[in-house]
């Protein structure tokens, strides 16, 4: 794919890609910054260059967490006559300190405990609150303690905390339950339910979904009128934001 493949015939290639109909998928400049497919588990970097910042995004692109992946292959294509970016050099330093039988990520997380260790005896540890799915191209919210993602009007992905970073994945769907997954960190669990909501949500579940700049429902309105709250020229996306605020505060 390039910049001249029309959007349409963009979209086919992807949804095949996703679903394993296409093993292998070459782009030019589209997809470094921003395309998110969790099952990907080889990168062939056959664009060589010298902006850390720019290999990092297109490295990136195959290390979202996803259930059954276990590690990500990286191929770089470079030779020794240009001083371009790759994964051994960016770990230049911990391979040249790897003893006998020791893996390039235990080589590190060993130099970095030397390094460290001195200074976190000394550390003041703070708490603070961090929104996990801030940055989401999904349209999370949080109830309590349950994450829902909406998938349809009346299909909803919930994850269930079950233990420590442990949640279950449920399809809620016309008030019923199937559980989808069990027992995943929550980086898994969030992957498996954007990749559901890519498959099946037809975009309905994302932050820029046409819907949202629409005119409030009557049902809304009615629904804000009974909070007390003035409707008036509020978009959908926008009185949906408001409606799930004072649910929230109600499951807390």
């Amino acid at each position: 794919m390039s910049g001249t493949t029309p959007q349409e015939e963009r979209e086919r290639i992807l949804k095949q890609f996703s679903q394993g109909e296409i093993q292998i998928l070459c782009n030019c400049s589209l997809l470094t910054e921003g395309y998110d497919e969790p099952t990907i588990d080889c990168i062939i970097m056959a664009r060589p260059t010298k902006s850390a910042a720019f290999y990092t995004q297109c490295i990136g692109r195959g290390t979202r967490r996803y259930p059954g992946k276990e590690n990500c292959l990286v191929l770089d294509f470079y030779d020794h006559r240009h001083d371009v970016c790759s994964l051994s050099g960016m770990f230049e330093e911990e391979i040249d300190n790897i003893v006998d039988g020791e893996s390039v990520k235990k080589a590190a997380a060993r130099k970095e405990r030397k390094r460290y260790l001195p200074t976190m005896l000394y550390m003041e540890v703070k708490e603070q609150e961090v929104d996990l799915l801030g940055k989401s191209k999904f349209r999370w919210r949080q109830r309590g303690e349950v994450w829902e993602l909406p998938i349809q009007p009346k299909e909803d992905i919930h994850l269930i905390p079950i233990a420590i970073d442990r949640y279950s994945v449920l399809l809620v769907k016309d008030q019923k339950k199937e559980v989808l997954y069990e027992s995943l960190g929550f980086g898994y669990a969030q992957g498996v339910s954007e990749d559901y909501a890519r498959r099946y949500g037809r975009n309905f579940s994302r932050r820029d979904a046409a819907w949202i700049k629409q005119p409030a429902t009557q049902k809304q309105i009615r629904l804000l009128l009974n909070y007390g709250i003035d409707p008036s020229n509020l978009t959908r996306g926008e009185a949906s934001k408001v409606i799930d605020r004072i649910i929230s505060r109600k499951c807390q």
